[in-house]
């Protein structure tokens, strides 16, 4: 009696196992077959092959879509349940298998008409194609796509952190860390103000990686590790591009290392 028990209990486990198998594809979702199983695509290429086997959607008509907001427009098909719109990058004419994003599904409505905006995703600076697919139980998928551009530079991302020299120097000086947030950006303003909040030094022509100042830098005699110094970076204009709405803003602090300061064993 045990050992049915054990056979029983196994055969619920795989049975559960190949249902998440096949039907838990997520956002790789193409298409269902007649029992409602999910048919999970991992390229354009796959979509667009579908399943000889059975007959396949139309394509959608009327398909638009913003590369920078990222707002949708088209007109739907008749037995399609649900659409879901992917973007994939494009690099010197070529189109990528690694979508950039997945919309969430876009449940089929009344009327057909289909308009909205991707929320959470952002396309930064490039080149774009953009796949709408429709899917329906018991029907191949079908799958349009539009190119397009964004010029939405990224914003750069920053670290600043106090440099307190050789072991027995006592100079203290900032290292101030610019990363770039795409390949078009090649310079950057950098700005820092004192705890009063007066402007103490500023590049306009900064580039990406670390950027040393010195207390005469920072218009100061001396510097110490407990002194406060705001740091702001922005992207430079590049032609035909947009920049990023804010930049961004740090503050010099000590460097956090096991057993040092701000770390285990440390001074928080």
């Amino acid at each position: 009696m045990k050992r049915l028990q054990h056979v029983l209990l196994l055969t619920l486990c795989l049975a559960i196992g190949s249902m998440c198998l096949t039907g838990c594809g997520g956002k790789k979702a193409a298409g269902n077959d007649a029992t409602g199983v999910i048919t999970v695509a991992n390229s354009p290429d796959e979509v667009a092959a579908g399943d000889e086997s059975k007959t396949p959607l139309a394509q959608v008509s009327d398909f638009t879509f913003d590369f920078e907001t990222l707002t949708y427009t088209f007109t739907g098909v008749e037995n399609a349940e649900f659409y879901y719109i992917r973007t994939y990058p494009v690099v010197d004419g070529q189109e990528g298998n690694s979508a950039t994003f997945q919309s969430e599904k876009l449940e089929a409505e009344d009327g057909n008409t289909y308009s909205g905006t991707i929320t959470g995703e952002t396309l930064l600076a490039g080149d774009y194609a953009a796949h709408l697919v429709a899917s329906g139980t018991g029907f191949a998928s079908s799958d349009v796509q539009t190119a397009g551009t964004s010029t939405l530079l990224a914003t750069a991302t920053l670290s600043a952190t106090w440099n307190t020299g050789d072991e027995g120097d006592a100079t203290v000086s900032a290292d101030i860390v610019i990363t770039a947030g795409d390949n078009l950006a090649k310079s950057f303003t950098l700005v820092v103000t004192n705890e009063g909040g007066s402007e103490v030094y500023k590049n306009a022509a900064a580039v990406a990686g670390t950027v040393n100042l010195t207390a005469a830098d920072l218009g100061a005699e001396t510097l110490t590790v407990d002194d406060i110094y705001n740091v702001t970076v922005t992207v430079n204009q590049v032609p035909g591009y947009r920049l990023p709405a804010e930049g961004t803003t740090t503050q010099i602090a000590q460097a956090r290392r096991f057993g040092g300061p701000g770390g285990p064993g440390g001074p928080g």
